[in-house]
């Protein structure tokens, strides 16, 4: 996400100049929806697979989750800071669900890998928890949480499982 939020920046500026300041470039950008949908990778191409990368041998679920969310935590200050303010994050998604997850770190069942799926609730709960800090903090912004795992869990929306 650093080099996306490089490239918004450098977009901002692109944008000042047509609009004539910073300012009014800024004022533009409060009214624009963020919508910061990050993905798996972290989890997905890294965590869990300890074949290949040792960060499940460094951190347990929950410090994992801490280090990521603290990581995040960082990028979107610095995205209020370039003049987001109404920012919507949505959590990760069942990924102990998806098929290749199931078929090479499932018990041989077609179930999910609920280990991994309880790894992503605990980074989700650390967004939520973010979330409500910056709507404490920020006080020019809003910012909203979905937490598209918790819900596909809950409401039995599994991908290719229906």
């Amino acid at each position: 996400m650093d080099l996306q939020l490089q490239h918004h920046k450098d977009i901002v500026s692109q944008i000042a100049k047509k609009l004539g300041s910073v300012g009014k470039a800024r004022e533009h950008l409060h009214k624009c929806l963020y919508y910061v949908n990050i993905g798996s990778n972290d989890y997905l191409n890294n965590y869990f697979q300890p074949a290949f990368y040792p960060t499940s041998r460094m951190y347990t679920p929950d410090q994992y989750a801490l280090v990521l969310s603290q990581q995040y935590s960082t990028q979107l200050q610095t995205l209020h800071a370039l003049g987001a303010r109404k920012v919507v994050l949505v959590g990760l998604g069942a990924v102990g669900c998806v098929p290749y997850e199931i078929s090479f770190h499932g018990n041989g069942s077609l179930g999910c890998v609920n280990d991994e799926n309880r790894a992503i609730l605990l980074f989700n709960d650390r967004v939520r928890a973010l979330v409500e800090r910056y709507n404490r903090v920020f006080l020019d912004a809003k910012f909203i949480f979905i937490n598209s795992a918790q819900t596909m869990l809950d409401t039995n929306q599994l991908p290719g499982y229906i």
